[in-house]
C-alpha cells in the first residue's frame, strides 16, 4: 500500500544519521521533510541519502513567523498532511528509530482513523510520571502514528488546533475517535534524544484557558509534570483573566520566541 511519512526537522543531523534509514526501511511512497530555519548540515544529509533511494522524497521550508498558531509543529504538520499524496500518513520525528513492524499494521487504515505505536523510551523519574499521568487520563496516544487524511480532514477543528500550546498528538487523537476507531499498539521503536523539554508554562495557560481547577487538582497536575513552571502558567493566566485580559493573546506574547512559519515545499 502507498502512504506518506511526515518527519518535521530543526537542526537534526546527528538524530537523522540513525534514525533516516529506519524511515526508508518502511518502504514509503513518499516521505515530506519539515525542515523548520535548519543551520546544521541536515539538507545535505537528506539530499545525499535521497540520490539512492527510489522514493518521491520533498521538501517543505519553514522560516517566517505566524503567531496565529501557538505550537510550531502542529502548524508543520497539518501543512504537511495536506500537502500529502496518499490518504494513509505515518506521524514520527527526527529522533524516532522506526520499528518495521509498523508497516504491517498500516493495513488497519482507514478502517481506524488513527493507530498510535508506542515506543520504548528511558526511563527517568519525568518519563514515570508522564507515563502515570498517561494512566490516570486513560490516554496512551503519543505522537509516533499512523492516520487517515480523510479521516482528519472530516473531524479536527483547525481553529481550536491553533489555541493550543501542547498536546496536538492528543487533540488530534481526541478529534479523530469522535467518528473514527482508534488503538494503539506497542512497538520496538526506540526514542533516542537524550533530553527533552517542554514549555509546561504554556500548559498552565492552557488549562486556565479551559476553564479553574481546585488548587488540590492544580498540584497533582503539577507533580505529575515534575515541572512548577505549570503552576506558574495557571497563576499567571488567573491574574490577566481577573484585570480583564485576553488569555490567548497573552499566550501569543510569550510563544513570540518561537520563529516561523512555512512558505514552500519543492522536490528534492
Amino acid at each position: 500500500m502507498k502512504f506518506t511519512v511526515i518527519l518535521p526537522i530543526h537542526n537534526d543531523e546527528a538524530m537523522l544519521r540513525m534514525t533516516l534509514n529506519s524511515v526508508y526501511a518502511l518502504a514509503p511512497d513518499e516521505v515530506i521533510f519539515c525542515l523548520d530555519r535548519c543551520t546544521d548540515g541536515s539538507l545535505d544529509l537528506i539530499r545525499k541519502n535521497a540520490e539512492k533511494r527510489e522514493i518521491n522524497i520533498r521538501l517543505m521550508f519553514f522560516e517566517e513567523q505566524d503567531i496565529t498558531w501557538r505550537f510550531r509543529s502542529a502548524y508543520m504538520r497539518r501543512l504537511a498532511y495536506f500537502c500529502s499524496s496518499n490518504d494513509t500518513i505515518v506521524n514520527t520525528s527526527a529522533d524516532l528509530n522506526l520499528c518495521p513492524s509498523i508497516k504491517k499494521h498500516l493495513e488497519k487504515i482507514p478502517e481506524y482513523g488513527l493507530i498510535s505505536f508506542g515506543y520504548l523510551d528511558r526511563w527517568t523519574l519525568a518519563t514515570f510520571a508522564g507515563r502515570l499521568h498517561q494512566i490516570i487520563r486513560k490516554d496512551g496516544f503519543g505522537g509516533l502514528l499512523a492516520l487517515s487524511r480523510q479521516a482528519w480532514l472530516e473531524t479536527e477543528d483547525i481553529q481550536d488546533l491553533k489555541k493550543v500550546a501542547q498536546g496536538e498528538d492528543d487533540h488530534l487523537h481526541h478529534a479523530i475517535a469522535s467518528k473514527y476507531k482508534t488503538c494503539n499498539i506497542v512497538t520496538n521503536s526506540l526514542h533516542l534524544r537524550p533530553v527533552r523539554w517542554s514549555n509546561q508554562y504554556l500548559c498552565g495557560v492552557d488549562t486556565r484557558r479551559a476553564g479553574e481547577v481546585s488548587g488540590a487538582t492544580l498540584l497533582y497536575r503539577s507533580l505529575l509534570r515534575l515541572n512548577p513552571e505549570f503552576i506558574v502558567g495557571y497563576r499567571h493566566a488567573c491574574m490577566v483573566k481577573q484585570r480583564g485580559g485576553d488569555l490567548d493573546e497573552f499566550a501569543y506574547r510569550v510563544i513570540q520566541r518561537s520563529k516561523g512559519r512555512g512558505k514552500h515545499y519543492d522536490n528534492v
